[in-house]
């Protein structure tokens, strides 16, 4: 309607991401989206062998390919100088896997790792309040699945060797910079970061 039109622009269309978790969404990407949101809550091998499988069966409705698809992937880390900065921030993912892992309709991102009924077992603690007992269902071999671990100096490179191989057009952010992104420190440390992995 009328109403709801901008009318022509005098500039290129923007680019329209989709976000997307399980096969119709990931389909639609491929089908008539520029890009995929990755949720923050992924594996690399779950975008990999399930995702992108999708992506590319739209793709062939579409007749495009892979290289008109931009993946921005926000990722959650884990990232410390010193084993209690470590220790701070995979707590801080640790609950945060078990907050969207409660989410059963993202069960497919647990199973596919081998971790069948996980979310239900963190649904039914969500549901009787049990937070303490939500993020202790999330082991440590579980978070590394969906977090990247790294020092500071190392991150930048870690963060490029996990995602580098994932599709031709891949953008990364942190899910987690915006935390302490008033403390100076902690923007030069991500600076770091960003020119490590522009050098990578």
């Amino acid at each position: 309607p009328a109403a709801w039109s901008p009318g022509p622009i005098d500039v290129a269309d923007p680019p329209v991401y989709i976000s997307a978790v399980l096969p119709y969404m990931s389909r639609l990407v491929g089908e008539i989206a520029d890009g995929i949101h990755v949720h923050p809550f992924h594996s690399v091998e779950f975008v990999r062998d399930v995702q992108k499988v999708s992506i590319e069966e739209g793709l062939v409705r579409s007749g495009r390919t892979l290289d008109d698809i931009t993946f921005s992937c926000p990722i959650m880390t884990a990232v410390g100088d010193t084993d209690e900065e470590l220790e701070k921030t995979r707590e801080h993912s640790r609950m945060m896997i078990a907050f969207y892992g409660s989410t059963r309709a993202y069960a497919p991102m647990f199973e596919h790792h081998g971790y069948t009924g996980l979310s239900d077992e963190i649904y039914a603690c969500q549901k009787k309040g049990d937070i303490k007992g939500m993020t202790s269902l999330v082991t440590d071999e579980i978070l590394s699945h969906y977090i990247v671990t790294s020092n500071w100096n190392d991150l930048g490179t870690t963060l490029v060797d996990r995602y580098k191989d994932l599709a031709p057009n891949v953008r990364v952010t942190s899910y987690t910079a915006a935390d302490n992104w008033k403390d100076p420190e902690a923007r030069e440390k991500w600076a770091h970061v960003t020119k490590t992995m522009r050098e990578a």
